[in-house]
């Protein structure tokens, strides 16, 4: 037969670990997401050109960052892999010589990418052929 102090061990585990399950049910939404404050107006701000020219900017630098990040591995070949924005995505072009390769790629570009989605278009190109 289990002791009473058992009996409120378990109690208490289980109110922990459904304490803990709500706390992560309800963070999940925003867990990944990039941080939208940085869109925000702030007091005294023009919004003529001015988000425009700025997003333009840290894409192209997102850009840049995946790349190096991609051309720094020293286990994946880059060469025939190119980086490019999309509606503030980061976009893979190209084509890998295996599974292992696709997969190492989007991985070094989803660390890279600060939490933006990455959309994959590459292929696999097999002993030669596509």
């Amino acid at each position: 037969m289990i002791g009473e102090s058992t009996r409120v061990m378990r109690g208490r585990c289980c109110l922990v670990i459904s304490m803990a399950l709500g706390v992560a049910i309800a963070a999940w939404p925003t867990i990944g997401r990039p941080d939208d404050r940085s869109h925000r107006v702030q007091p005294g701000q023009s919004t003529a050109l001015a988000p425009a020219a700025a997003d333009s900017a840290d894409d192209e630098m997102l850009r840049q960052q995946v790349q190096n990040a991609l051309h720094d591995d020293r286990y994946f070949l880059d060469s025939h892999v190119s980086v490019s924005m999309e509606h503030g995505n980061v976009a893979l072009r190209g084509f890998v010589l295996g599974e292992w390769d696709l997969r190492t790629a989007l991985l070094i570009a989803r660390r890279a990418a600060n939490g933006r989605r990455v959309l994959d278009y590459l292929s696999i190109k097999l002993g030669g052929a596509r």
